[in-house]
């Protein structure tokens, strides 16, 4: 069985894979977690600092609080600045899966994996995600196929067996 995927790499894309790829990490709750702790914390130290006469180390402070509350906006304001300057936006990215393995190729480079350089795959709401034994991910949304989940996910049981997480 063969199944063609055209993508278009754009903004959209790249974040929707980044944002599949991450809503696997279960170290981003944790983080948020720890990341409200310290800002209690910080508010708190704040506080008394200011009610204590302490300005300029309260200044301060609120600096690093106000930093760390914005953290993940920055972030994605640093990600989105250097996705624009990235040579592939605008590309068209071909995908075949087939039983031997991936073929990906767009009109700089061509590439071809077997299956066992594939973890896994798992199944998100709109598309597929591989990842493969380097841990990148590599997003296939069902918007960029004619063939169906079902006969995808088919395909990737036959190919991957007990690696496909549903």
């Amino acid at each position: 069985m063969i199944i063609e995927y055209r993508i278009r790499i754009d903004e959209e894309y790249v974040e929707t894979g980044l944002a599949r790829y991450r809503s696997l990490d279960r170290s981003g709750r944790w983080f948020t977690g720890v990341k409200w702790l310290c800002g209690l914390v910080l508010g708190g130290i704040v506080v008394l600092l200011a009610v204590h006469g302490g300005f300029g180390p309260a200044a301060g402070l609120s600096g690093v609080l106000v930093l760390l509350a914005v953290s993940g906006r920055i972030d994605g304001w640093l990600r989105r600045s250097n996705l624009r300057k990235w040579i592939r936006i605008g590309e068209e990215v071909t995908v075949v899966l087939s039983d031997e393995g991936v073929h990906a190729r767009d009109s700089l480079t061509e590439l071809r994996a077997a299956w066992p350089f594939i973890r896994f795959a798992i199944r998100a709401a709109d598309g597929w995600l591989l990842i493969d034994d380097t841990a990148k991910p590599r997003w296939l949304p069902d918007a960029a196929t004619r063939s169906t989940p079902s006969e995808i996910e088919a395909l990737l049981r036959t190919v991957l067996a007990e690696r496909v997480v549903v």
